[in-house]
């Protein structure tokens, strides 16, 4: 992670991890023997508190009730209005947790609702942070483990985490990003979340921790990790092996490394560890023997060390032995011991250490009390819950808190009820879950905490109402109705005896198939107080299509079959579907003349309508024409044999149409006027281009093989088309190339008039006969040729004149071994390589001659 910015407050509550004994008070009002109630499913199981000052209780049977203040429609009763008793809200619930602003609520079926402000994305939905949720809204399925916090976390049953929302400071989770969105995967194979502020910590099940701090910070990855904590930009982990590290934020020495200075790095600071606990600036471990340790700020003897003007303890300092557990709350540390015993030290502002006094610091344990299972602290009140269910409290009594009857203030504990198996301290009031199933509070009652009208100063029963079957209510009657095209929702009223229920309140009201004709039903389901539900059917009658706009054209061009004109029926502003609203049949409608329609009510829709409309012939514009691709000059009259189609059907020339054509000789455009006929009418022109006729489809002589004269070459041509012979000068002109050279000699011939384009022919230039020297040898003769142009010679010569002729190719001179004294005929040509192949002129006259 990057370095750890610099930190905000010192934190409130964390954890646990105390010796001189003070004496209690018992002042518990008669309820030490308390008789177990009924078991009619309405005993409370669980039960949740928010500074907000809304409550939650979950029952035996799944029924979740809410009251209080409902300010952010927290309730969940689709209201915001204040509830002084509780309401039941729902059925199924396993878990519920009572945020600041909002509910998060887990059902038996691993699905999770909430309901509230969306303030920093608590309620887990894509919406803006100020849209609240009057009533429980469904957000996730499959949910093992819901984990309450800061932030909101879910591990479903595949062991994967979600996360989403926030604290008041945060709204970041893991994810790194504001989180107005639906919950968010996190890691796999998750057991524990943790978060504060900006940070969030992940553990899995392979014991892999995964840290994030905010945005900018990104993610940091910790192995062989048993336990974490976090807090303002301070952390800390217990490794698997008791090693314990620490760092982030360390003003007050709370890192245990001897300093004061802010540690990037995790930093070991002890070993033999088996739990610690953190808050934002001290830090306390238990030893595998038992011993507390303890270090960092100290201004009011929180340490435990006997020593409040050592403000900061940048050591470990060892506090006390058999130790259990310990809380660290702001400026008091509470530690319950093995044997069960309470002891408490710190800052005595308000008597909150409970030892007697009413005000000055403990600067070392003081035994409070004994068999104490666990304990809670405000910033002006204590409350302890013993392992046989006795609640103690002390401290400040304005609002009768205390529970004793009295709003006395107690510098010590005193025991106000029995049999309690969960107790909550919510700012000034508190909420006690009796082992019977019973629920009891006492204190202040601001925002309706209390589940009743006003504050008590001892503890007082929250009442569940129980829920009543609607299948004792009536319904009143409900007429018929006329199909609207809309969902029908008639009003009913609902009674449960003489007593008319409310909408919202009492029940909920849906509709089953309330928007088609037919037999549609009302459905009543119980809420709040009301549980089952009823169901009353009313008709909905089809609608009349008589009276109804009905468009369709009036008018048709024969169209060689049966026409079927295409219909527009609308039911106010609500155009009907043909085929599901109305079916239409016709009649012929294929001759000339008058043709009918008939449209009648299907589905919701009842009745019929006839309409008549013309069918007049079709003129020759509407229809297509094939055959018209550009042609090319012939010297004759072009007629094109031309296609006319009405749709996919070829209409027959001289029953449905006649045809004339132009001229339609000379290059430029053709023109064929076709006149309607029979069942069409109307004449159109349709055009065509003659193109000219390209060169490249004309027929030349072929160009015979010339002699080198050394001047240009320009031999005549004849150009025929067909059997016509072209004229130069009219139909198309000549150019020659430089045709001097031996070698390949060219002529163009461009288009002109009605032709176009241009090809070019070539012809073959050959050297002339070469002049020739022969120097007769011993028994040898040397050959000498020399022609323009000549790319080699070809030498011939035999024994006699008419004899068997040799060939010998050579350059321009070639020595022929030969006979002695003997006779030999010659003759040389010359010749010209093009493309690779020799080209050859004529021979030279035959020379006799003898070797030596």
């Amino acid at each position: 992670m990057k370095k750890i910015l610099k930190g905000i407050f010192a934190g409130v509550l964390s954890i646990s991890c105390m010796m001189l004994p003070v004496d209690v008070e018992n002042t518990t009002l008669g309820m030490s023997k308390v008789k177990a109630a009924e078991d009619d499913g309405y005993q409370v199981v669980d039960f949740d508190a928010s500074d907000s000052m809304e409550g939650a209780a979950v029952t035996k049977n799944g029924s979740l009730y809410m009251w209080g203040r409902n300010t952010n429609g927290e309730v969940g009763d689709n209201t915001t209005t204040a509830k002084h008793m509780p309401t039941r809200i729902m059925g199924d619930v396993k878990a519920v947790e009572k945020k600041a602003r909002s509910t998060v609520i887990l059902k038996t079926d691993g699905s999770i609702y909430t309901n509230g402000s969306n303030r920093y994305g608590d309620l887990g939905i894509s919406a803006s942070w100020d849209t609240k949720k009057l009533t429980p809204t469904k957000i996730m399925s499959d949910v093992k483990t819901y984990i309450p916090g800061s932030d909101c976390a879910a591990i479903k049953k595949n062991g994967d985490l979600y996360t989403w929302g926030g604290d008041s400071l945060s709204a970041m989770t893991g994810q790194g990003s504001k989180t107005s969105t639906p919950p968010k995967k996190l890691i796999s194979n998750a057991v524990k979340y943790k978060s504060y502020k900006y940070y969030t910590g992940a553990l899995s099940a392979t014991d892999n921790l995964y840290l994030w701090g905010t945005g900018e910070n990104g993610q940091m990855k910790l192995d062989d990790v048993a336990d974490f904590d976090i807090k303002d930009q301070f952390w800390g982990v217990l490794k698997t092996n008791g090693d314990l590290f620490l760092w982030g934020n360390n003003h007050n020495g709370q890192i245990g490394n001897g300093t004061n200075t802010e540690q990037d790095t995790p930093v070991k600071v002890m070993s033999d560890v088996v739990s610690f606990c953190i808050n934002n600036d001290r830090t306390a471990t238990i030893k595998k023997d038992g011993s507390l340790y303890m270090w960092g700020k100290n201004f009011y003897g929180e340490i435990g060390n006997g020593n409040d003007m050592e403000y900061e303890v940048t050591k470990p300092v060892k506090i006390m032995d058999n130790v259990k557990s310990v809380s660290l709350f702001q400026n008091v540390t509470a530690v319950i011991t093995k044997d069960d015993d309470l002891y408490m030290f710190g800052n005595n502002d308000n008597g909150l250490i409970g030892n007697g006094q009413a005000m000055g610091n403990q600067k070392r344990p003081v035994k409070i009390l004994s068999n104490i299972a666990s304990i809670e602290l405000s910033i002006c009140n204590g409350l302890a819950l013993s392992n046989n269910g006795e609640v103690y409290t002390w401290g400040f009594n304005s609002f009768g808190q205390l529970g004793n009857g009295t709003k006395t203030n107690s510098t010590k504990p005193i025991k106000v009820l029995t049999n309690v198996k969960k107790v909550k301290l919510v700012d000034n009031s508190v909420l006690a879950l009796m082992y019977t199933g019973e629920l009891y509070a006492w204190g202040g009652n601001i925002g309706f905490l209390l589940g009743n009208t006003g504050s008590v100063s001892t503890p007082s029963k929250i009442v569940l109402p129980k829920v009543k079957s609607l299948s004792q209510a009536t319904m009143s009657s409900i007429n018929s109705v006329t199909y609207t095209g809309k969902e029908i929702k008639p009003s009913v009223t609902v009674k449960y005896g003489d007593k008319v229920l409310l909408n919202n309140t009492d029940y909920t009201i849906t509709y089953k198939n309330n928007t088609n004709a037919g037999n549609a039903s009302v459905i009543i389901t119980g809420k709040g107080n009301f549980t089952g539900s009823i169901a009353k059917s009313f008709v909905i009658k089809k609608r009349g299509i008589e009276k109804f706009s009905c468009t369709m054209g009036s008018k048709y061009s024969y169209a060689g079959g049966q026409i079927k004109p295409s219909i527009t029926i609308k039911d106010g502003t609500k155009t009907l579907k043909n085929g599901t609203d109305y079916t239409v049949s016709y009649g012929k409608n294929t001759s000339l003349g008058k043709g009918t329609v008939k449209i009648s009510g299907k589905g919701n829709y009842t009745g019929s309508i006839s309409k008549t409309f013309t069918i007049s012939k079709r003129s020759v514009t509407t229809l297509s024409y094939g055959g018209l691709s550009a042609r090319t000059y012939t010297g004759k009259a072009i007629k094109p044999s031309i296609s006319v189609k009405y749709g996919k059907t070829t209409l027959k020339n001289g029953r449905d149409y006649t045809i004339s054509y132009g001229k339609n000789i000379s290059p430029g455009k053709g023109s064929v006027k076709i006149s309607g006929k029979g069942n069409y009418t109307g004449t159109i022109t349709k055009t065509f281009t003659i193109n000219k006729r390209s060169v490249s489809t004309l027929s030349y002589n072929s160009l015979s093989t010339r002699t080198y004269t050394g001047k240009a070459i320009k031999p005549s041509i004849t150009v025929k088309y067909g059997k016509t012979t072209l004229k130069n000068g009219r139909d198309y002109t000549l150019s020659y190339g430089k045709n001097v050279a031996t070698g390949k000699g060219t002529v163009k011939i461009s288009g002109k008039g009605n032709y176009s384009g241009t090809i070019t022919r070539s012809f073959k230039i050959v050297p002339k006969k070469p002049s020739v020297s022969i120097k007769a040898g011993k028994g040898s003769l040397k050959v000498t040729a020399k022609a323009t142009g000549a790319s080699g010679y070809q030498i011939a010569y035999a024994t006699s004149a008419k004899g068997k002729l040799k060939y010998v190719t050579s350059g321009t001179s070639k020595t022929l071994k030969l006979s002695r004294n003997k006779t030999y005929y010659v003759k040389v040509r010359a010749y010209k390589t093009m493309d690779g192949k020799k080209y050859y002129g004529s021979y030279s006259s035959m020379k006799r001659i003898k070797t030596k």
